[in-house]
């Protein structure tokens, strides 16, 4: 029961599921004076954004292991690249145990040609043609700046050539005819 400032009695009501946890009258070891502290820790705003971010790293750091090839050999990486879903079209064939080629034909006409290509070799080296031509590596580097690394820069290339083979910019054609 409380009692306000200008003498009015207020009575309060248990729940009906409410176990009474102060019992004057009771051994001390029945009744609990000190309630559990409740924490909004977890419930603050900084304090979820920061829960977001670190499941966001796991999941970057997990896909970055997956991604990584840089334990495997040709043969691993001709599996794995099979596995991933490649444009249709291509195909990956491993050439031999130092190269390992994907490749577009193009079958408009009688004689099938090779419309563009992409070579891996056994040090994870690529090499890439269009067209019968040499790609130079300053067109790779956004995607591949030395060895490959991760098996996502090899299949975005490989896809991106699916947009790119009629669409080639003027500077990229004259340095391949170079």
């Amino acid at each position: 029961m409380k009692t306000f400032a200008d003498g009015r009695l207020v009575w309060r009501y248990l729940k009906k599921d409410a176990v009474p946890s102060i019992c004057p009258n009771a051994p001390s070891y029945l009744s609990n004076t000190v309630g559990t502290p409740w924490s909004t820790k977890k419930a603050s705003v900084a304090s979820c954004r920061e829960q977001q971010r670190r499941e966001l790293e796991d999941l970057a750091e997990t896909f970055m292991a997956e991604d990584s090839i840089s334990h495997l050999d040709l043969n691993d990486l001709t599996d794995k690249l099979r596995a991933e879903t490649i444009p249709e079209g291509f195909t990956v064939v491993p050439v031999s145990q130092l190269c390992l080629l994907i490749s577009v034909l193009d079958v408009s006409t009688d004689i099938p040609k090779i419309r563009a290509s992409i070579s891996v070799n056994s040090d994870l080296f690529v090499v890439v043609s269009v067209e019968d031509k040499l790609v130079p590596a300053c067109h790779l580097k956004n995607l591949v700046d030395g060895s490959l690394m991760q098996i996502s820069q090899l299949v975005a290339r490989v896809k991106s050539w699916c947009r790119e083979l009629g669409m080639m910019s003027l500077e990229m054609s004259v340095q391949m005819a170079i």
